[in-house]
């Protein structure tokens, strides 16, 4: 499965909602609807068609925020008039205590999705989010044998180069190296002088 990238500072609210909807759909909640409200959603960005019935989804593009009480009051309410079964409030920032503590005690549940979980749940869905545009992905090797780091290089390169006419397991190596360490000595003089012989003066 090939892997998308978002990153999160090149969003605006409505590619934001969009994001949160591919994510649940390919997570298999169920179909998953625009409200198509804009700014008038009352607490409704989507609608999860699920086969447990209807999720009422709130998405809040706020990276550097805290969701607060409000906002789960607000969807609290909407999935009652909806007769939806549960909610979501889907963050890229985090949720305030008050927001969690109240979120844990009412019914029909508030399930709350903060940065992290939805980093993870994309990650499920073969999505990668990225905070910011100028932090990229690390991929690191762990030191191991050399069939293995031989295995491992060429099969992650394998995935995201195409090589022809050869493959690339077939035009990369790895080769062993070490390190000889000698002590060596440094020293400086100078030879320019002017001192007497027998045979005159040498300069």
């Amino acid at each position: 499965m090939e892997t998308e990238t978002y990153y999160l500072e090149l969003l605006d609210g409505f590619e934001f909602e969009n994001l949160c909807k591919k994510i649940f759909s390919k997570l298999n909640y169920g179909m998953v609807e625009n409200t198509g409200l804009g700014g008038a959603d009352e607490g409704r960005d989507l609608i999860i068609h699920s086969n447990n019935g209807k999720i009422v989804v709130e998405c809040k593009h706020h990276p550097n925020g805290a969701i607060g009480r409000p906002v789960v009051m607000k969807l609290h309410s909407a999935v009652i008039s909806e007769g939806a079964n549960k909610g979501i409030v889907v963050t890229s920032g985090k949720f305030s205590e008050e927001a969690i503590v109240y979120a844990n005690r009412i019914h029909p549940s508030i399930e709350l999705i903060d940065k992290h979980l939805l980093y993870d749940l994309a990650a499920r869905a073969g999505i990668e989010i990225e905070a910011s545009l100028g932090k990229g992905k690390v991929n690191t090797f762990p030191i191991t044998s050399n069939v293995l780091l031989h295995h491992n290089l060429s099969e992650y390169i394998n995935r995201h180069l195409i090589s022809i006419p050869k493959k690339i397991q077939d035009v990369t190596t790895i080769q062993k190296r070490t390190t000889n360490l000698q002590p060596m000595y440094l020293v400086t003089y100078s030879i320019d002088a002017t001192f007497t012989t027998n045979v005159g003066i040498v300069h």
